[in-house]
């Protein structure tokens, strides 16, 4: 196909990661799409010869997919135990790796697995994918965790159980990851291959290393008192990590993307520093920093957003017309300003904090739409690229460190939260949508924009949103204010948190109204007569954002509901996501078959294992009045302001 295809087409492939940097891919029509109108097919030949092939890429791929070994999809009330006696078609050694037994989760008894330093009391304050079909496996081997009967033990126990069988979870995972990928980025959890697609340091290993920490598995490293399983009670895992840690030099000619590399190995190593204060995990973070600065050499506070870890050469990709990224030059203000706190240096906190004040003198210029940010910004401007403005890919975690900055910060610059309250305000007015009720009730959705019109349209990841307005609705959260504004403050936040509620039953109707119990990538709320909303990307990539949302709302409210929903979506990863060696994300989640895409990212441990765990944790671990989560869920201490 790609013989037929101009020179100058193949720079423009990248171009799948524009909407979706942590993404596995734009599907396939829209890849070919995108290329053939980028390369400019004048010539009828030429383009009568693409045509041709596309077509019979296409057919080839669905004959395939229909000869495919596979079981049918349960129905929605499928029994957690199914996998007991279901009788499979495939070959049961088909994909069948060998590895170790799984360790025994731990007993819970009435929360004694709560590492005590991390209590309220005693906290300082401060690829390609491949597609496979679920084979038969032995019951005894990946058989999801059983729920206790209702009723038959109390609530706390119930929680404790349900925290058991999240760490089991992650034991699982961790188990494959430790076999068969060790050190590599990343594995792939059918195959059983690796891939060192994050310049090969063991990103997996980095970002799981505080959820590692947070589930028992550091041994004594925080005077847990935990029964853990065999091999793993001692902190083996935690000495393992530890010493990969300690040997990777970040110097290779590799090309660093600033956001990623912050928030994952950065932010990874930070978020285990706060937890057990190993003093190489912050000398290892500050040596990477130093190997991202480059990217602050622009001709304005704009970063380029990847860096050349040995060159130290720094530039934008092509697929952005040299222009950076919202999200990732403003997603990197957390990390940067803890690590300037803790290491005396202030210049990464400056050049951080830099970008928020660049970004609000071009914001503040915006004749329509002020409080919403364009994603793409020209860094020798500087000035706003286009006119696209989303809370989903490109755009997200960027509102949210504007509210989490403030309060890591000890709410001692005020700018940020009225950054972020003109943010919201905006958001309401401009883009919060209803879809049309099909004779239901309406789902409130956040939709995009370009040049001033609407698109029906949201993201999996927008489903943060729910989570960050409820943070910002709380009291700890809000600024210092007098009397006379005690009244506005509160209408503010009975608005944020009831559009919280609105957004988040949206984000969770999403997941249970699939046949999986699993919500897609992406799904648009006109066009299809009769629902409330049609999928346009059904792929599912082990996300977080419902589940931070649903752990953010439980502890602000205290409503059992959200507990019981974050029950019911590990339940459908348990059936669905996991693998003989790990967990998979899905092809499609409302298909007849669910096929798995042999794709675990690192976010997997560091959020969505994470935010599990912690929902069915008791309140005082990592309370959120003196705690950030970061945008990949490392915890962080809300500092003290400066005297």
């Amino acid at each position: 196909f790609f013989v037929f295809i101009p020179r100058q087409a193949g720079a423009m492939l990248p171009v799948y990661n524009a909407r979706h940097p942590r993404d596995d891919g734009y599907p396939l029509l829209k890849r070919i799409k995108h290329v053939a109108r980028t390369a400019r097919l004048r010539s009828p030949r030429r383009l009568g010869m693409v045509v041709f092939w596309t077509i019979v890429l296409v057919a080839g791929v669905a004959v395939f997919r229909s000869l495919s070994f596979s079981r049918p999809a349960p129905s929605k009330d499928v029994d957690v135990n199914y996998l007991q006696n279901f009788e499979y078609t495939v070959d049961p050694d088909a994909y069948r790796p060998s590895r170790p037994s799984r360790p025994k989760p731990a007993q819970d008894n009435n929360n004694a697995d709560i590492p005590n330093a991390l209590h309220h009391s005693s906290l300082p304050v401060a690829e390609e994918v491949g597609e496979q079909t679920q084979p038969e496996v032995a019951p005894d081997t990946l058989a999801p965790t059983q729920e206790p009967s209702a009723g038959s033990i109390s609530s706390d126990d119930v929680n404790a159980r349900r925290r058991n069988a999240v760490r089991d979870a992650f034991v699982h995972a961790w188990s494959g990851y430790k076999e068969h990928a060790w050190g590599a980025d990343e594995l792939r959890p059918v195959t059983n291959r690796t891939n060192f697609s994050w310049g090969g340091f063991g990103i997996t290993l980095f970002d799981a290393i505080d959820t590692m920490l947070l589930m028992g598995y550091g041994g004594d490293q925080l005077d847990l008192g935990v029964e853990l399983g065999k091999g793993v009670a001692d902190g083996a895992w935690f000495k393992e990590a530890m010493a990969h840690i300690k040997n990777v030099n970040w110097e290779k000619d590799h090309d660093a993307s600033l956001f990623e590399y912050t928030i994952r190995y950065i932010g990874g190593l930070l978020g285990a520093y706060e937890l057990c204060r190993e003093p190489v995990l912050l000398t290892q973070a500050q040596q990477l920093a130093e190997r991202m600065m480059p990217a602050f050499t622009s001709p304005s506070a704009i970063p380029y957003v990847k860096v050349n870890l040995h060159s130290g050469a720094a530039s934008n990709p092509g697929w952005t017309q040299q222009s950076s990224v919202l999200a990732e030059v403003g997603s990197i203000q957390l990390e940067f300003s803890y690590l300037s706190r803790h290491t005396q240096d202030p210049r990464y906190q400056m050049r951080a904090e830099g970008v928020f004040n660049e970004l609000r003198a071009l914001n503040e210029k915006q004749t329509q739409m002020r409080g919403l940010y364009p994603v793409y910004i020209n860094p020798n401007g500087p000035a706003f690229s286009n006119n696209l403005v989303t809370l989903g890919g490109l755009g997200d975690s960027f509102y949210e460190y504007l509210l989490k900055y403030y309060l890591l910060e000890g709410k001692s610059n005020s700018i940020w939260r009225e950054m972020y309250d003109e943010s919201v305000d905006a958001i309401i007015e401009h883009l919060v949508d209803r879809s049309d009720g099909a004779g239901q009730r309406p789902l409130v959705y956040i939709a995009e924009s370009s040049h001033g019109n609407k698109i029906p349209e949201m993201d999996h990841l927008v489903c943060y949103v729910p989570g960050m307005l409820a943070l910002g609705a709380q009291d700890f959260a809000q600024p210092p204010h007098e009397a006379s504004q005690g009244a506005k403050i509160r209408e503010r936040q009975q608005r944020d948190m009831s559009l919280a509620q609105d957004l988040l039953e949206t984000c969770y109707h999403l997941y249970e109204s699939q046949p999986s119990g699993i919500g897609p990538e992406r799904v648009s709320f006109k066009g299809k007569e009769g629902a409330r909303y049609k999928v346009v990307s059904g792929k599912y990539l082990l996300r977080p954002e419902t589940l931070e949302s649903i752990f953010v709302m439980w502890r602000v409210t205290g409503n059992d509901t959200y507990r019981e929903w974050g029950w019911k979506i590990f339940q459908a990863i348990e059936q669905h996501c996991r693998t003989p060696s790990s967990f998979s994300g899905l092809v499609d989640v409302g298909a007849d078959t669910f096929v798995w895409n042999d794709s675990m990212q690192s976010f997997f441990f560091a959020e969505t294992l994470k935010y599990l765990y912690l929902l069915f944790s008791p309140n005082d671990l990592l309370p959120l009045d003196r705690y950030v989560f970061t945008t990949e869920a490392h915890p962080l201490a809300i500092m003290k302001p400066k005297t």
